[in-house]
């Protein structure tokens, strides 16, 4: 991985118009967030989407199950 270069963000936030100390402070923290560990990737977020969409299609079928007792109940016993 390469190492996160903090003077070339803070110089690319000067230039977007951040005030200098912020653009330092934003850079600084940025370089510290990129050394704190392994980036997350394309597969890591297909993952947990995948994780995601298998929830919400379990809670689907959930809603329409409870909901199936009440509605042929009602088709049977008006």
């Amino acid at each position: 991985m390469a190492a996160f270069d903090t003077l070339a963000a803070a110089d690319a936030l000067e230039n977007a118009g951040v005030e200098t100390k912020h653009a330092k402070a934003v850079a600084a923290q940025l370089g510290v967030a990129a050394a704190a560990g392994e980036p997350i990737g394309k597969p890591d977020l297909e993952a947990a989407l995948a994780a995601l969409e298998a929830r919400m299609t379990n809670k689907l079928y959930a809603v329409a199950a409870a909901l199936a007792g009440p509605m042929v109940a009602l088709k049977f016993f008006p």
